[in-house]
């Protein structure tokens, strides 16, 4: 069977060829890339085939993402793909797989890249590697097997970035303390310990925390400064900040510890420390194991920055301010292949550039809290000099609309695109009151947002409307079915809409009549019988003693705070906390909440004063407030808004401020009981809001509609404006006027045309016996009066045109006193040419008055073209 499948698939002497080949230095991998045009005359075994998918995708990957060409003749240089530093293979690793095949003159690593460049001395040697290593497999520092794949290229196509300085302000001190000192360090934390209620020792999602002298509190990046930790600093640490002052490495002496502990992997995000709550100089001590921290400029330039184990990293003046900084959650940071320099920046030489395994890392950060407002110069991302006067609660209609327009509607344009990227999960609840829908069912989404809903059951048909432009966009780039409108004025047809879902919407909304407005609108487009899903967020964050998702202590983690905001209704990205050396500002201009609590939770009670700013994660104390959004990632999507308390349209940790009014139990329930012909079907909570399944009643809904309808024709409709609707009705009546005329005249016509032929054979009937009415059909009699001298009339026998039915006849009496005698007869034809030779006559009386107002005008013009125009015309020019 074996010599049977080797004749079936291998061509007389091709394993002659092959081992020729090899011979020649040649392998079948080798052979299948270059050359070609062998490839048709034998069938490829199934590694083959396998193995030449993968070298193709690699090159086609190599073209497409880093516009790297390979080429199909053998060079000194390759390119190996899956060899990189992003790849978790590092140059320890890497470097000596090479040599195996020729001496290497240089291995670049771009960092963070998925592959390498290798150049050799001879073009003999890199052909070599190419037959050797192309399908090899290496296992990388994490121990999986990762297959390499070889392309000749002409020259490694990577630029070398040049040497990156230091942020301002910013100090690395290596061995700042000995190896003993930081066994000690590390000794006196004790995680193991139970803690009391003073709270100073918190495990996160990512690590484990310890806080002295203050609590960091990472709900709103802050401290209290109301209520110091007992204790203070541990007295070890007091003697090491005691030497740094002395040694002039520090400013101030610290009154605030923050102890974090991270394993490999876990990082920070990248942020600003809080301007307010701390002093300018911060510094943060690594132990244990060495890392890589990310500082960005707002411009766009990043700076790698090595802090070795040991070693104090000191932030003053703009590095402290200005510049974010960051870990990146990884296992292996990009250092320096050579080890001459363990601190400062993380150069761009490619030649010089390998992976370091992290490991457990403590970091001791210290801070000096601030009693002052920050007077730094950097005011545009200072939160003590961008505060503004939040609004006040509105109090009347013209009021609530401007604060929804500026504090709802801008938001949202502004933030569309990052808010998008925050909701793509559908909530089970609202997907399971789709799916139930009737199939063909017509459904409208009011307040659709992405439209994350529209394509949930591909058995209805939906549509949807949102009042930010930005965001219909999106939905109509999803190819849904979208309009802008506001939602108290849907452009849908009344009873036209077998469902309707209001999903984060009403709460939106500033006043009580104006939410009111919204449901009313909601079930003027349901159908008799149609149903409605409302959502809106709750006040009671906890429910039958269990806290919703917003609350959950394990969703207010370091590094995930875009995670935090897609599952949960208006889960806000919270404020970038600062698990290592600080945090951003949240919630910039706020009033405190304790302000509004004196009046428990009433809305009315914020009437006189300014609308809270609610703190992230935290339980509501007032049902209409404020709630920070925090944008991150890329803000160049988002069209620029200007926020209150926001750090620039153009900084990627803006605070905008959206207006919310949180629903307490049974509130939606009440309000929706309000309304007329409509049933609550269910009430329910989930996850923090409320939700209401109402359904519009089929009682009194023709009458209903009659009402609606002559409201619509007197201008009284709520979503038409009463000129539009003036307009349309003048419209119909006119319509309906000249199709009355229209058929009038045609009716008129029809009966005339049925007297006449009645008449006609009426009067024929009465003429029979007459010879002269008789003896021909197409001549008939007209009674001509001649001169009679007398008082007695002469009569005229009418034409059929007469009008009055009253004189279409002559009585037989009066035909008694008619002297025949007198009467002369006429033909129709003579009557006819008679006709035509009076018309005859005005043609020519036409024609000639047009000849003589020609020959008036013909000698102002002769000549126009032949000579210069009458002086009259000349003076006419001139002017």
């Amino acid at each position: 069977m074996g010599g049977l499948f080797v004749s079936q698939s291998t061509p007389l002497g091709m394993s002659e060829e092959r081992n020729r080949e090899r011979r020649e230095g040649g392998s079948k991998f080798h052979r299948i890339t270059m050359n070609s045009h062998h490839q048709s005359n034998y069938k490829r075994s199934k590694t083959e085939k396998k193995f030449l998918r993968k070298q193709m995708k690699a090159r086609h990957t190599l073209l497409r993402h880093e516009g790297i060409e390979t080429v199909s003749y053998a060079t000194q240089s390759l390119v190996v793909a899956n060899g990189g530093l992003g790849n978790s293979v590092s140059r320890k690793q890497l470097l000596p797989v090479l040599e195996k095949c020729g001496f290497v003159d240089a291995l670049l690593m771009p960092p963070n890249k998925p592959y390498s460049f290798v150049r050799y001395r001879t073009t003999e040697e890199s052909k070599k590697a190419y037959d050797t290593l192309s399908g090899k497999e290496i296992v990388d520092d994490l121990g999986q097997k990762i297959t390499l794949y070889l392309n000749f290229v002409e020259k490694a196509p990577w630029k070398e970035l040049g040497l990156q300085a230091l942020p301002p302000g910013l100090m690395v001190i290596e061995e700042i303390i000995s190896s003993e000192d930081e066994k000690m360090l590390l000794e006196s934390v004790n995680w193991t310990e139970d803690t009391d209620n003073q709270n100073f020792q918190k495990s996160l999602k990512h690590r484990r925390v310890k806080h002295f002298g203050y609590e960091f509190q990472y709900e709103n990046n802050n401290v209290d400064k109301d209520k110091p930790l007992p204790g203070g600093l541990p007295d070890l640490c007091d003697s090491i900040l005691e030497k740094w002052l002395k040694e002039g490495f520090i400013k101030h002496k610290p009154d605030q510890l923050t102890v974090n502990q991270y394993e490999p992997g876990q990082g920070i995000p990248a942020h600003i420390d809080t301007h307010s709550a701390f002093e300018d100089e911060i510094i943060s001590l690594s132990l244990g194991s060495e890392v890589v921290m990310d500082f960005k400029h707002p411009d766009g330039v990043t700076v790698p920055v090595m802090l070795p184990c040991r070693s104090l990293l000191v932030m003053t003046g703009e590095s402290r301010y200005l510049w974010t900084h960051g870990i990146t959650p990884r296992k292996f940071d990009t250092v320096q292949a050579s080890r001459g320099h363990k601190s400062g920046v993380v150069t761009g030489d490619v030649e010089d550039l390998t992976l370091s395994k992290r490991g457990i890392r403590t970091s001791f950060t210290f801070r000096k809290v601030r009693h002052t407002p920050c007077n730094c110069r950097y005011s545009l991302v200072c939160d003590s000099q961008t505060k503004e006067t939040p609004p006040s609660f509105p109090e009347s209609d013209r009021e609530a609309s401007r604060l929804e327009q500026e504090y709802v509607h801008r938001v949202y344009e502004g933030i569309a695109g990052h808010f998008s990227s925050t909701r793509h999960t559908p909530w089970p609840r609202v997907v399971e009151f789709l799916k139930a829908l009737p199939s063909g069912s017509l459904v409208a989404d009011i307040g659709c947002g992405n439209g994350k809903y529209l394509g949930v059951n591909k058995e209805l048909y939906m549509i949807g409307c949102d009042r930010s432009q930005s965001l219909v966009d999106i939905c109509r780039e999803r190819r849904h079915q979208a309009v802008v409108c506001d939602a108290r004025a849907v452009p849908v047809r009344s009873g036209s809409c077998d469902a309707c879902v209001s999903i984060a919407v009403i709460h939106h909304f500033a006043t009580a009549e104006r939410r009111a407005a919204a449901l009313r609108e909601l079930v003027r487009l349901l159908r008799p019988g149609g149903k409605a899903l409302i959502y809106v967020w709750a006040m009671e964050q906890e429910h039958d003693k269990k806290k919703s998702k917003y609350l959950r202590e394990n969703r207010v983690s370091p590094g995930r705070e875009e995670q935090t905001s897609k599952e949960t209704l208006a889960q806000e990205v919270p404020a970038k906390h600062t698990p290592d050396v600080g945090s951003q500002d949240s919630a910039r201009p706020v009033p405190s909440i304790s302000d509004f609590q004196e009046g428990g939770c009433d809305s009315r009670k914020a009437t006189s004063s300014k609308l809270p700013v609610h703190t992230n994660r935290t339980p509501f104390h007032s049902q209409d407030l404020l709630v920070p959004w925090h944008l991150t990632g890329n803000p160049g999507k988002d069209r620029p808004v200007e926020p209150l308390g926001a750090l620039g349209s153009g900084d990627p940790g803006a605070v905008f401020h959206r207006y919310y009014h949180v629903f307490r139990e049974a509130e939606l329930e009440a309000a929706c009981r309000s309304l007329s012909d409509v049933s609550v079907l269910q009430s329910y909570y989930d996850q923090g809001n409320w939700c209401v399944i109402l359904q519009k009643a089929k009682a009194n809904y023709e009458r209903e509609e009659r009402r609606k309808e002559l409201k619509r024709l007197r201008g009284e409709d709520t979503w038409m404006l009463p000129d539009v609707n003036e307009r349309v009705e003048q419209i119909s009546q006119e319509h309906s006027v000249k199709k009355k005329k229209k058929k009038d005249k045609h009716s008129k016509k029809v009966k005339k045309e049925k007297k006449k032929k009645s008449k006609k054979q009426k009067y024929e009937k009465n003429n029979e016996s007459t010879d002269s009415s008789s003896s021909s059909e197409d001549e008939w009699v007209e009674a001509v009066p001649s001169q009679t001298s007398g008082k007695e009339k002469a009569w005229k026998v009418k034409d059929e045109k007469l009008e009055n039915e009253d004189n279409q006849f002559i009585q037989r009496d009066e035909w008694m006193t008619v002297d025949f005698m007198s009467v002369k007869t006429v033909s129709s034809s003579s009557l006819k040419a008679e006709k035509e030779t009076l018309r005859k006559i005005e043609r020519e009386k036409t024609q000639a008055l047009e000849q003589a107002a020609g020959k008036r005008i013909e000698p102002i013009l002769e000549g126009w073209w032949d000579r210069s125009p009458p002086r009259r015309l000349q003076c006419a020019i001139s002017y």
